[in-house]
Parts: structure tokens; C-alpha cells; sequence
């Protein structure tokens, strides 16, 4: 903070105008120089080496209840046991998880040689109906390329056969008239055995006709429809075989969908249960490294903050930091900066840190959060969080101990300064009292910033004019 070179003048020496007679009036010579604020923050120690724990379950959701707790403060090896919460909830839920799991299991295995079991009578199935359709397009094949041969040829030899047959017949009737007619038997045997010949003659003729129209309704009717209901049945059968392939494809692909499925959920649950027993192992706590034991978080022992003490039988909290292991001698100061103050603080810069617990000082180097902490939302001003890192050890301390941060803040630069008592009036009508050739003169002022001591004018006055200190009798 700059000092000030106060003149004492006597207003007699400035003639009658000042009208005081002789009354000794303080006055100051106006000179620029630099203006800066010295800014007081109450804050308090924390680690600055540390590991934070927290727990972040998986699928664990219950509460956590303490079944027993290191206290706060015990100095810590790394694997040591910090504490435990109850475990009966969790245990419950891994005791059905592993029971629907080996369920499940089972369950896989049965549906596996069941669709084994289909997929066998589905093999049967399409065998079966390829041997069907194929015997009845051999079938029909065979209809009409030999049995229709074999048929025709057939009635030909028939027809033949009657034919030679009753030649057979008409000769010998014919041998059988000429002799009667020149042998010397009675009339009566001549009839018989020439009407005998002539009805077996006349029988074989009519027997001949009636072949002949057997053979062109089965020409011209039976046998095409046989031939029709042969080709009609290799369509069924490969109509039949079509549907049976076509069912067996979708069966099969319903089977992969339901065993995907089954498998799907069983890698779901084993997967559930690997997290529960994960879950189920940070129930029980152990020192990550080397130090002093905090209950709470590294932020929960920032100015404002409670830090919570754990203890048998209470509850914690998931995803927020519950212990906190520091280094014992390494700390820093951790305070809150108020947004018409961080224009003024730069990132890096060296400040002065108190302590309280024994009015030690000590140097570090300041930084400034970018952002303004959420906790100031609702507040007047936004806060901005800052923290001091300090590099030499510092043993004896203990994280929440409080410390007085002093910071230099540089406000401006080649600025006409005065002193309070100098300045006039509020608000928009402050004035100074000018010393002058005549004796003096109000004008007025400008202000910017200052504080209790000293103000910046910005405008209506210049550098080495002199202003009184105290307003002057009327």
C-alpha cells in the first residue's frame, strides 16, 4: 500500500480568499503510483498427497451399514483393514443369483438335448420325404416308360392271340363241315358237334370284341388317368418335401434363436453374479497406500465443509469419497475466493499463509479454479474454489486446521491515489478541495476502486495539483 506525503500549509499564507485566518489546514501533493489491495481469506489445511476412496458398485444398490470402522486419524499401512459394512443383503442376493445361475445351466443343457433329439427326427423326416418324392418320380417314370410299354405290348399279344384262336376256330369248323358231309354218321351227332364249334367260334368273336373295346377305353380313359394321378402324386411328394425342408429350416432357426437366447441369459447372469461379487468384495475396505486415515473426502475438509466420523452401526454413502488416505506432513491450504476479488489473483502467484494453530508463516503459490463452485449458486456472489500449495513439509498439522491466506492483489498501475479523508460527498457527487493561487476550489470526482485507506481517482484531477485533507469552514 503506497504512503502519502501530507503538507501542512497556513491558509493565511494563501490570502483573504480562504477566509480561515490563520487556521492550519493538512493538504497532499496528488502523484501517480501503483494501486494494490491486500486480500484476507480464512481457509484451512488439506492433504495434498492423498488417495480418495469411494465405492462405485456395479448392480449393489442396499445400504451401507457399518459393521466396524477404523477410527479417524489412525495412521494406516497399505493392505491394512479400514472397515467393514454389513454383508447380509448382498450375501442374500448372491445366494439367489447363484441359484438362478445354476439353474440356468441346467436348464441350457436340457433345451441342448432336446433340440440334439429334434434336429435327429428332423434329419429322419427330410430323409423320409426325399425317398418318397424320389420313389414317385421313379414311379411315375417307370408308368410310362416301361409298364405302358409292357401293357401295349400285352394287348397286342392278347389281340393276337384271339386272333389265331379263331382262325384256329374257323378252320376247324370248316374241316369239320366237310367231313360231315362225306362221312356216313347220323344227322343227329353232325348237328351237335357243328353247333358246338359254331358257338365256341361265335364266343371267341364276341370275346375279341368286347377285348378290343377294353383296350380303347383304356387308351382313350384308364390309362391316362392313371398316368394323371401318378403325376399328380410325385407333385404332392414334392410339395410335401418343399414344406418339410422349408418347416425344418424355420425350426431350426427358431431353435438357434431359443438357444441364443438361453445362452444370452446365462452369460447375463453370470455376469450379474461376477458383479455382485465384486460389489461384495469393496464391502470390505483396505488401505490403498501408506498414511493418516480421514473419515470423508479431500473437499470435505474445505472451509464451510463438515467432514463425517464414521462409526459402528452408522451409514456411508455410494459414489462420494468415505476415507481418504494422506501423507502426514503434506498438506495444502484450501479457501474460498469471492468473484469480485479473482480478476485480482493470478494462477501461480506467491502468497503468505498463517497458521493459526501455532502464528507460523509460511510461502506457497496460489490457483484459482476457472468455473465458480456450484455451493455458491444461491448465494450474492459466486465463490470461486482456490487452493495454496505449499513444497516444504509441514508436520503437526491435521487436515480441517485453519490458516489465514494474505494475498497481493495488483489492481492498476500508474493511478492517481488519495487518501479517504480527502474525498467528499457519495455516490455520483464526490468532490476534493483543490488548493489553488486564490486559496482553493471543489471539483468533481471520479472514483474507482479502493479500499478503507485509499481510493483510485480516474477523473477530475491531475498529477501534482495539491488537495486539501479536510473539508474547509464555510
Amino acid at each position: 500500500m503506497t504512503g502519502f506525503a501530507i503538507l501542512f500549509v497556513w491558509i493565511s499564507a494563501l490570502g483573504a480568499s480562504s477566509g480561515l485566518d490563520g487556521d492550519e489546514i493538512p493538504t497532499l501533493k496528488v502523484e501517480r503510483s501503483t494501486y494494490s489491495e491486500s486480500l484476507d481469506r480464512m481457509g484451512t489445511f488439506v492433504p495434498a498427497e492423498y488417495a480418495e476412496i469411494a465405492l462405485w458398485p456395479e448392480t449393489y444398490s442396499g445400504e451401507l451399514r457399518w459393521e466396524d470402522v477404523a477410527s479417524h486419524g489412525t495412521l494406516v499401512r497399505k493392505g491394512d483393514r479400514l472397515g467393514r459394512f454389513d454383508t447380509e443383503a448382498i450375501d442374500r442376493q448372491l445366494e439367489t443369483v447363484e441359484r438362478d445361475l445354476a439353474e440356468s445351466r441346467i436348464a441350457l443343457e436340457n433345451l441342448r438335448l432336446e433340440q440334439a433329439l429334434e434336429q435327429e427326427g428332423e434329419a429322419l423326416s427330410l430323409a423320409r420325404s426325399h425317398a418318397e418324392r424320389d420313389e414317385a418320380v421313379r414311379a411315375l417314370e417307370g408308368w410310362e416308360k416301361v409298364e405302358l410299354a409292357f401293357a401295349r405290348r400285352s394287348a397286342d399279344m392278347s389281340q393276337q392271340s384271339f386272333e389265331d384262336n379263331i382262325q384256329d376256330q374257323k378252320d376247324e369248323l370248316a374241316q369239320l363241315e366237310s367231313m360231315y358231309r362225306e362221312d356216313e354218321l347220323t344227322d343227329a351227332t353232325e348237328e351237335i358237334v357243328l353247333m358246338r364249334s359254331r358257338r365256341s367260334l361265335a364266343r371267341s368273336l364276341a370275346r375279341f370284341d368286347m377285348s378290343k373295346e377294353q383296350r380303347a377305353y383304356k387308351d382313350s380313359f384308364s390309362t391316362p388317368v392313371q398316368t394323371a394321378q401318378r403325376r399328380r402324386a410325385v407333385q404332392a411328394k414334392e410339395h410335401a418335401h418343399k414344406a418339410t425342408v422349408q418347416r425344418a429350416e424355420i425350426a431350426r432357426t427358431g431353435r438357434r434363436l431359443k438357444l441364443e437366447a438361453a445362452e444370452r441369459g446365462l452369460r447375463e447372469k453370470e455376469e450379474q453374479l461376477a458383479k455382485l461379487e465384486h460389489d461384495r468384495a469393496l464391502l470390505e475396505l483396505t488401505a490403498p497406500r501408506d498414511g493418516v486415515l480421514l473419515h470423508g473426502g479431500v473437499d470435505d475438509y474445505r472451509p464451510g465443509r463438515s467432514a463425517p466420523r464414521h462409526e459402528r452401526g452408522g451409514r456411508a454413502t455410494f459414489q462420494k469419497p468415505i476415507f481418504t488416505i494422506a501423507k502426514h506432513d503434506r498438506f495444502q491450504v484450501a479457501f474460498d475466493l469471492p468473484e469480485s476479488k479473482v480478476a485480482g489473483v493470478k494462477n501461480g502467484q506467491v502468497v503468505h499463509v498463517d497458521a493459526v494453530f501455532d502464528d507460523s508463516s509460511r510461502h506457497g503459490t496460489v490457483r484459482v479454479e476457472q468455473t465458480p463452485s456450484p455451493r455458491s449458486a444461491g448465494g450474492p456472489e459466486n465463490l470461486y474454489e482456490a487452493r495454496v500449495s505449499i513444497g516444504q513439509p509441514l508436520p503437526g498439522l491435521q487436515a480441517g486446521m485453519r490458516a489465514q491466506v494474505k494475498i497481493e492483489t495488483q489492481i492498476a498501475t500508474d493511478a492517481l491515489l488519495l487518501p479517504r479523508t480527502a474525498i467528499f460527498g457519495a455516490g455520483e457527487d464526490t468532490y476534493c478541495w483543490v488548493a489553488t493561487a486564490q486559496g482553493f476550489e471543489r471539483v468533481s470526482v471520479k472514483l474507482g476502486r479502493g479500499d478503507e485507506r485509499q481510493v483510485v481517482v480516474r477523473d477530475g484531477l491531475k498529477a501534482a495539483q495539491v488537495v486539501l485533507l479536510s473539508e474547509p469552514p464555510q
